[in-house]
């Protein structure tokens, strides 16, 4: 009697298993290994395709970001959900939809949460924290991740990343003292760890010891994408311009190469990574920053003004209070003023090259 139970339960499992889906997401973790990012995001891509449930496929399509903004949107809408699953649909438009600032963030997830009762539930907690976190609202994105952390210290996705960065935005040097201590002594062999104890000599300033806890996180799992980021950010704290953009392409941002190579005067090159990465993440003020900041130099400045324009617009600033915008994006929440106040200075120097200096004192 037991084996025939045995027997029912292994054929159960069998029939829930989409083997076309399993292959093609093994076929994309063995792309990922050889480096060819294309490859295993089309079989990722295939593999949710096949299966929507395959979550495993999804994460590494968004943890990674293999995908631009418009390709993530693509795909979500390509998707079979069957019915009964409209709370994954939400929950992978949820995740997929961190730099859309074209809706509220606090409507779109607290609708989420109260229609399908995942009010708790930390995924949808985490995802919400990182929108946050990509939107420069640091604040709300600690308040969030330190309450999912105080009841599941031992969560070690991603929003323990978003947890690290927001404290170093923040500045909360002794909160980022302990908790880098805290995972070095209990997870030594996770990645996060050493990101934590880099970012720690990241915030005071320590930027070799910074340097090499990074690259001990990145050694531990060379595909740990903040690990990259935090490495080649302390490169060009100090001006090693070379060093910071070998470190950038050996992951994924091309506004950082961009960034780097504004710093080289390499324009018409950090044009095309900048433009880029607005292909992946077209809200972001800081694009808009770069890019205006490039027509500047250009002596293209009324190019330039308009895209210091649209970044504010961006940052959720009244453009209104100096002539820039006819209306303010009341959906917005405030955000750090690190964001705003570089897209302010520099829209002053658009204005006294126009020659139009009352708006420039405006600015200023």
């Amino acid at each position: 009697m037991e084996e025939d139970n045995t027997q029912g339960d292994k054929q159960g499992l069998r029939e829930n298993i989409n083997i076309e889906a399993s292959i093609s997401f093994l076929r994309g973790q063995a792309y990922e290994a050889l480096e060819n990012r294309a490859k295993a995001a089309y079989w990722y891509q295939e593999a949710l395709k096949r299966d929507v449930f395959c979550y495993e496929a999804f994460e590494k399509l968004i943890d990674h970001q293999m995908l631009t903004s418009k390709a993530e949107t693509v795909l979500l809408n390509s998707l079979s959900f069957p019915k009964g699953a409209e709370w994954l649909q939400k929950l992978y438009s949820c995740k997929l939809k961190k730099y859309d600032q074209l809706v509220s963030i606090t409507t779109t997830f607290d609708g989420i949460a109260s229609e399908f009762n995942l009010r708790k539930d930390a995924d949808l907690i985490a995802s919400q924290a990182e929108t946050h976190y990509y939107h420069n609202q640091f604040q709300k994105a600690y308040e969030l991740t330190k309450k999912v952390l105080d009841e599941d210290p031992h969560n070690h996705g991603t929003i323990l990343c978003v947890h690290l960065s927001s404290m170093v935005e923040l500045k909360l040097q002794s909160e980022l003292y302990y908790c880098a201590h805290k995972l070095v002594e209990e997870n030594p062999d996770l990645s996060v760890s050493w990101y934590a104890v880099g970012c720690y000599y990241y915030l005071i300033k320590n930027y070799t010891n910074a340097r090499r806890y990074f690259s001990k996180a990145t050694t531990v799992s060379r595909r740990f994408g903040p690990g990259w980021l935090g490495f080649g950010h302390s490169f060009a704290l100090e001006g090693e311009h070379d060093q910071a953009m070998a470190a950038y392409s050996c992951h994924l941002p091309p506004l950082c190469i961009g960034m780097e190579l504004v710093r080289a005067n390499n324009l018409p090159l950090a044009e095309q990574f900048i433009s880029k990465s607005k292909e992946i993440c077209p809200y972001d003020p800081l694009i808009y920053n770069e890019l205006g900041v490039i027509f500047y130099r250009n002596k293209e400045y009324d190019r330039a003004r308009s895209t210091f324009h649209e970044g504010l617009h961006l940052s959720g600033l009244n453009l209104n209070e100096i002539g820039g915008a006819d209306s303010q994006n009341d959906y917005l929440l405030p955000i750090s003023a690190e964001t705003w106040e570089p897209l302010l200075f520099n829209l002053g120097h658009c204005y006294r090259k126009l020659r139009d200096f009352n708006m420039a004192i405006d600015c200023y």
